[in-house]
């Protein structure tokens, strides 16, 4: 069993049409492999005795399962060692299988390189591999042809923008960042194109000098101030407009501005008469205090006077009761300043001021002081607005006056809480 297929060449020959194997027609070339194995004797004779030997086995197995008493008896250790020695003769061939499998792979191996190598060659005699290169040439030239092209355009260009600029020199001195020649060409990208046929027009230049027009007369509007904003109002403005450069931006959101300068001025006259009424009905309530005081002082006075001892009695205790209240209403009073002062700085920056008795009614409903960090508190106080615009008398409606804007205001206030 030690002959290799080389040796034993030319024995036999199998060959199953199933196994044959189609010619591959590519766009280079035509590849045709018609499999062959030619088999060694000792290939064949091995593969006649493994059946038998398979057998043999199995007939031992069945005869020891059927009476394996009657097996005992009857079968001896040389029979078996015999069959054992028979069968390991047979399995021995397994190592040259397996080799021969590993020799066939590689000789395959070798035909399919030998087959590539020699397309390779013939594609490189050819320059194939350069072609990628030039084609990838011919695209930087391409792309370097129409940089050239925009470039030289944007020269056309840049001449018109900056004598608009010299004219105009109100958007240097306010906004230098949109006389920069380098920020147009962002904000305009499609101006230029690096196209052949698309040469710079006369209505190109039209929209340069349009452009900073807009721009100069926008920043008229800025300086002029019509609206009457602050200094820090204005730097926001003009941030914006630097920001998106239009004479539409700078005049709704000067609009803007100006209504919540309103708001914020209205909020602050209005904080600052709820403070004068606390103080005012603080007074009172301390007069009041003082008053009922001196009563109590008068009452034990006179109990003093008429050695009324029970009556002195009672209206010392009657004092302190008032003392102790008074001590009562008076810390009630400076904790819930202190919790009123602390809840309108919570969300002084979130309604900046605009709905300060939405704010107080939101601090004398407990239910809704964990507004900020509650999604039900949020939907409650949601639901809870949307009804209160249905009704003439309630807070909302009195803060708002049902505008839709402001009560859309409000809503995002609440869920920005």
């Amino acid at each position: 069993m030690t002959t290799t297929l080389k040796e034993e060449l030319g024995h036999t020959t199998e060959q199953n049409d199933n196994d044959t194997i189609q010619p591959i027609q590519t766009a280079i070339a035509e590849v045709n492999i018609t499999p062959a194995i030619t088999e060694t004797s000792n290939f064949q004779i091995v593969l006649q005795e493994i059946p038998l030997k398979v057998q043999e086995a199995n007939k031992l197995l069945e005869d020891y399962r059927e009476d394996p008493d009657a097996f005992l008896e009857t079968i001896d250790d040389t029979t078996l060692d015999v069959q054992l020695k028979e069968m390991a003769g047979v399995s021995e061939f397994v190592r040259d299988v397996e080799k021969s499998r590993k020799d066939i792979k590689s000789y395959m191996n070798n035909v399919r390189d030998k087959l590539l190598e020699t397309l390779d060659r013939r594609l490189d005699g050819a320059s194939f591999r350069e072609l990628e290169r030039a084609q990838s040439d011919i695209k930087q030239l391409k792309k370097d042809v129409e940089a050239d092209r925009r470039a030289k355009r944007w020269e056309e260009i840049r001449t018109t923008f900056e004598a608009n600029v010299n004219r105009y020199t109100l958007l240097g001195e306010f906004a230098p960042e949109l006389a920069d020649f380098s920020r147009f060409k962002l904000l305009f990208p499609k101006l230029v194109s690096g196209a052949k046929t698309r040469n710079i027009k006369e209505s190109d230049h039209t929209t340069v000098n349009e452009t900073v027009y807009a721009w100069n007369t926008a920043v008229e509007l800025i300086k002029e101030n019509q609206w009457g904003l602050s200094p820090q109002d204005m730097n926001q403005l003009l941030t914006m407009f630097k920001q998106n450069p239009s004479v539409e931006l700078v005049q709704r959101e000067g609009r803007q501005l100006k209504i919540n300068a309103d708001a914020r001025e209205k909020s602050r006259q209005e904080a600052e008469a709820r403070r004068i009424e606390q103080e005012r009905q603080a007074k009172i309530n301390e007069q009041k205090r003082a008053e009922e005081l001196r009563r109590i002082q008068e009452q034990e006075e006179q109990a003093r006077l008429q050695r009324d001892a029970e009556a002195q009695k009672r209206a010392e205790q009657q004092r302190r009761e008032l003392e102790e209240r008074s001590r009562q209403m008076a810390e009630q009073e400076r904790l819930r300043q202190i919790e009123y002062a602390n809840f309108g700085g919570q969300y002084k920056t979130i309604f900046k001021e605009s709905f300060p008795r939405f704010i107080e009614y939101l601090f004398n409903n407990p239910a809704y002081h964990d507004v900020h960090s509650s999604a039900q508190t949020k939907a409650s106080v949601i639901y809870d607005i949307m009804r209160q615009v249905e009704h003439q008398d309630s807070i909302v409606t009195r803060e708002t006056a049902k505008d839709p804007q402001k009560v859309l205001d409000l809503v995002r206030y609440i869920l920005d809480a």
